[in-house]
């Protein structure tokens, strides 16, 4: 990939980037994801990683927690890992290679009977709403909103955005209107930041799902399939 080789390269001439791992969980981690983040922190070559698991709840007190944390350290990336979430073993390198201040990797999530979404968004009249981009620009993409389940944030980025980073944003009822994760990248948005996925880099997402919303999927993507071959 040439996010990698240029990183490579920039490592055979630079200092190693430090890198903290932070994993919010609940108590339970998939051994897939120990066994990526055991690559990472041998990974001496090209960064020196450490890892961190943060716990609270809700999501956003979680994540307040591993900045508060991250701060306190002398890492400049901080790297957020949902603890049902497995990236790609090559996912740091890629990442550090493209040089963005923040950047994630390509992650889906399932949304009511048959619906499994990329949580990378693009900017709507009311909120936002799934970049169509997705699925057709592969590699390097620039967006309005990416979810958080694998996301590298430089120290730049976190000391300039006014606290807290990430806070949900709720209606007049008291429902929330925006998550943690596209609230911060509003925020990072506005500070001058762009938003990147690599699309290239995509992530395992374990979640309990029904069979009969799998079946839906299948059903629906096999029904798009052919329609978009100009069957009846």
């Amino acid at each position: 990939m040439q996010g990698t080789t240029a990183f490579t390269q920039w490592c055979s001439v630079m200092s190693k980037p430090k890198i903290m791992l932070c994993i919010p969980t609940r108590g339970t981690l998939r051994v897939e994801l120990v066994t990526v983040l055991f690559k990472y922190v041998i990974n001496k070559d090209l960064y020196d990683a450490e890892i961190n698991f943060v716990t609270g709840q809700p999501v956003d007190d979680a994540r307040n927690k591993m900045v508060k944390k991250f701060l306190e350290s002398d890492n400049e990336w901080l790297l957020m890992i949902d603890d049902d979430v497995v990236p790609p073993d090559n996912a740091i390198e890629v990442m550090l290679g493209h040089g963005k201040k923040v950047i994630g990797s390509l992650c889906f999530t399932s949304q009511g009977v048959g619906g499994i979404i990329p949580l990378v968004m693009k900017r709507n009249e009311v909120g936002y709403e799934i970049d169509p981009r997705v699925g057709v620009v592969k590699g390097l993409l620039e967006v309005d909103g990416l979810g958080t389940g694998c996301l590298m944030i430089h120290r730049s980025v976190i000391k300039k955005i006014k606290k807290p980073l990430f806070n949900f944003e709720y209606d007049a009822d008291g429902v929330v209107s925006c998550g943690e994760d596209f609230n911060f990248c509003r925020k990072a948005k506005n500070a001058g930041f762009g938003i990147f996925v690599d699309t290239t880099l995509i992530c395992r997402h374990f979640v309990c799902q029904d069979l009969l919303h799998v079946n839906y999927a299948l059903l629906r993507a096999k029904e798009e399939g052919r329609m978009s071959k100009g069957g009846d």
